[in-house]
């Protein structure tokens, strides 16, 4: 997660039991899950060390149950905890409280290898700064802010600002988002889901909203279990993942809130979508095809067409081929069978009822040279 990292997770202190940096045995090593994966790419996101910043005062890495706690106490730096759980279906939730006199910074020099699907970061207090890959500085303007993340951030550097740090995360893999995307019928959520793993696999996504206040409330009571750094029970480890799960669920039915930055982006696709259309329209154009021609999710390219051009983009298509061919029609130059190829429509009987749909009559009722309303 962007901002949250701690000041030093390189090797513990000497006060650190070595017991609790391994995990235990659990016989012969079988393919990681998704949950597991997650964890260990979590992990090295983390936990590599800003230059001479004190080693944490407890480290507990338990990689066989999926469990971080880490506490620091500095006079100097201040006091605060970064801990986490992580589930095997590929569920992952952590928080961040900390109560810092001073900025911790990191920067991105060995490249980060986080990727999730989604990461919900929701930020209740403290200050964040941070500069993506192309140099855009992005920062927490207020309390109560939810960043959403997908996909692997380009980011040069990352600071957490002298405040009261509060923040909870509930990040999920490619392999779960995945399964509850097979699970859904067609629609808007699936679509949803979609453009989340299209940025995790291809791209990456960010975007920054206001935080609904029934988000805010779970995720203190998600921060209040994460935050004991005692090994989960099997009830705590049950409410850590029924909270995480209820989370992703609000921020599944939240609607989609377009940054100045993706409008702009959206807008640039409608208007190459409608250049290919005009110079393609005959062609069996579907609207996945379209979509990655231009760069965007079906799903957003269908929203800001219709808010464009105040119609579906398979209506543009066919109100295109069906004004051409009136224009074809009145010309006389073609028969009606072959004006009926031209646009792109290889049945005629089609052909002439999607006209008449279109127009209000037959296309052999035209007569040639002479507009309808001279007939």
């Amino acid at each position: 997660m962007i901002g949250s990292h701690f000041p030093h997770s390189g090797p513990p202190s000497r006060n650190t039991p070595a017991c609790a940096m391994t995990a235990p045995d659990h016989g012969p090593q079988t393919a990681l899950s998704s949950g597991r994966k997650l964890f260990n790419s979590f992990i090295r996101h983390v936990t590599w060390n800003p230059e001479g910043l004190p080693a944490p005062d407890s480290f507990r890495l338990d990689r066989g149950s999926c469990h971080l706690a880490t506490h620091f106490d500095s006079r100097g730096l201040g006091k605060g905890d970064l801990n986490a759980q992580a589930f095997d279906n590929g569920l992952m939730a952590s928080m961040l409280a900390a109560d810092l006199h001073q900025p911790v910074t990191r920067l991105n020099t060995r490249g980060d290898t986080f990727a999730p699907a989604v990461s919900l970061q929701m930020m209740m207090g403290g200050r964040i700064e941070w500069v993506d890959g192309r140099g855009q500085s992005h920062q927490s303007h207020r309390h109560h802010e939810l960043w959403t993340f997908s996909g692997l951030q380009h980011w040069q550097r990352s600071s957490m600002l002298p405040s009261l740090l509060s923040q909870t995360h509930v990040t999920a893999s490619v392999e779960l988002l995945a399964r509850w995307q097979e699970d859904l019928p067609d629609g808007e959520g699936r679509r949803r889901l979609q453009h989340y793993l299209d940025s995790a696999r291809a791209a990456s996504h960010y975007h920054a909203q206001n935080l609904p206040a029934a988000m805010g409330g779970i995720a203190l009571r998600l921060q209040a279990l994460l935050q004991d750094r005692t090994p989960p029970t099997l009830a705590r480890r049950l409410q850590i993942e029924g909270l995480a799960t209820t989370l992703l669920g609000l921020w599944l039915e939240m609607p989609e809130q377009a940054t100045a930055g993706s409008r702009h982006r959206w807008q640039r696709a409608v208007s190459d979508t409608l250049d290919i259309i005009h110079a393609e329209y005959a062609r069996n154009l579907s609207i996945g095809d379209l979509a990655r021609r231009v760069g965007l999710n079906e799903c957003y390219l269908k929203r800001a067409f219709r808010e464009r051009t105040g119609m579906g983009i398979a209506a543009c298509v066919r109100q295109l081929r069906l004004n051409t061919a009136l224009a074809l029609v009145e010309e006389g130059r073609e028969p009606i069978h072959a004006i009926a190829r031209h646009v792109g429509y290889t049945n005629p009987s089609h052909f002439a009822r999607a006209f008449q749909e279109q127009h209000g009559f037959l296309p052999s009722e035209v007569h040639p040279d002479r507009s309808r309303e001279d007939t």
